[in-house]
């Protein structure tokens, strides 16, 4: 079943200080779901990302969240290549 279609609501960092790589580098990270770069899918999935959702969408790149559910392909927001899926 969909669920609603959501954006990642990023953290948003105050402090300014010139090593901080929220404010200087434009490090994404979502205060919803959790994930952190490599572990942010095309939309947010609403809830905090499971260590297994994690795995399947950062380590083997085969798992996004997109237009309200998950499914079973390439997270556009990766650049990594897609590893075997048959070793999950």
């Amino acid at each position: 079943m969909k669920q609603e279609t959501m954006k990642h609501k990023l953290f948003e960092c105050a402090c300014s200080e010139l090593n901080c790589q929220f404010c200087a580098g434009g490090l994404g990270l979502c205060t919803v779901c959790g994930g952190f770069e490599g572990t942010l899918t095309t939309d947010c999935c609403g809830q905090k990302l499971t260590s297994k959702e994690e795995a399947q969408i950062y380590e083997h790149g085969v798992l996004d969240f997109k237009d309200g559910e998950w499914i079973r392909a390439r997270n556009e927001t990766s650049n990594r290549r897609i590893k075997n899926v048959s070793r999950l």
